[in-house]
């Protein structure tokens, strides 16, 4: 079951927040920042630019925050090298969006951002 248009407007609001302190970094080498909901998930992603890609740009996911209804909480992702989401060993689970994107913020194991951190 997807997010409900409140959930999406107040979860909107937070991510937008997080991606805002690294947009600066983020666009003076060329790479945009940004977020989508696919079903329970947010999904974080920089946005870089490449001729070698047909659509002109090609997206590094950074982090993955699903929602578990039954349990309400958030567990968070991180992708692999052979491009499979595990689950953040350091802080898998949070109670909060805002615990969640804070985890990803910190990122202690250097493990989520790219070229924006």
């Amino acid at each position: 079951m997807a997010f409900s248009s409140d959930q999406m407007k107040k979860y909107e609001i937070a991510v937008s927040e997080l991606l805002e302190c690294y947009n600066d970094r983020a666009k003076s080498s060329g790479v945009n920042l940004g977020y989508r909901f696919n079903n329970q998930s947010i999904e974080i992603f920089e946005c870089h630019p490449s001729k070698e890609h047909e659509r002109g740009f090609f997206e590094f996911m950074v982090a993955k925050i699903t929602f578990v209804n039954t349990k309400q909480h958030w567990k968070i992702f991180r992708l692999t090298g052979n491009l499979k989401w595990v689950s953040y060993k350091r802080f898998p689970i949070a109670k909060t969006l805002e615990e969640a994107l804070s985890s990803i913020e910190s990122d202690d194991d250097r493990l989520f951002w790219g070229v924006a951190c």
